[in-house]
């Protein structure tokens, strides 16, 4: 962007702090005669961090906002930051990513649990042998007409559709023997 005043003073006086400072000390600005704001860098960024304390949720959406149109008005230049980025942070984004999963994961099992993680069935609470299970036996059903893979997919969705009631919590071995016993975990029907 062509400056349409350049700096023009060595110091200035800031208008918050009242304090006198090097022209290094603002940051520049096009619109004002000297180049430069007229508050000094500490303050501005001070009411910066108050702004975004007392009013988080409006600064999120003028950042979504802001970098909306960035990325609309310079999609090539966003395209090669984001390959860029992705390529020097590949472990980090991994890592990111499986805990994301895990947090909604564990969302969700803990929702159909009422808090408390365990199998409806057998009490297991360990949430890597955990499961959701369609209680009407019609999981494959279900999945195909949302069009649904498995995992994350199918998290995200129960999340998005506020919670279906047709499904709870079971452990892998009381959802497999479930499925092998006609829909009735042997733990229910008394065999071994």
């Amino acid at each position: 962007m062509r400056e349409k005043f350049p700096v023009s003073v060595e110091k200035k006086v800031c208008s918050k702090c009242g304090v006198e400072k090097s022209s290094k000390d603002f940051y520049k600005d096009p619109y004002h005669k000297d180049g430069l704001y007229s508050q000094c860098k500490t303050c501005r960024a001070d009411a910066l961090r108050l702004k975004r304390k007392t009013h988080p949720e409006e600064c999120r959406r003028i950042n979504r906002e802001s970098g909306k149109r960035w990325r609309t008005k310079y999609p090539e230049r966003y395209k090669r930051y984001k390959d860029s980025y992705k390529s020097r942070n590949e472990e980090k984004i991994s890592e990111q990513q499986r805990s994301r999963l895990q947090k909604l994961r564990l969302e969700v099992l803990g929702h159909y649990c009422d808090g408390k993680i365990s199998c409806s069935c057998c009490g297991e609470s360990n949430p890597r042998f955990l499961t959701l299970d369609h209680k009407n036996n019609d999981g494959n059903v279900k999945r195909k007409e949302a069009n649904l893979g498995s995992g994350w997919q199918t998290y995200a969705w129960i999340k998005r559709n506020d919670y279906p009631d047709d499904l709870q919590v079971l452990c892998m071995n009381c959802n497999f023997g479930k499925a092998q016993n006609g829909g009735v975990c042997p733990h229910k029907d008394g065999e071994n």
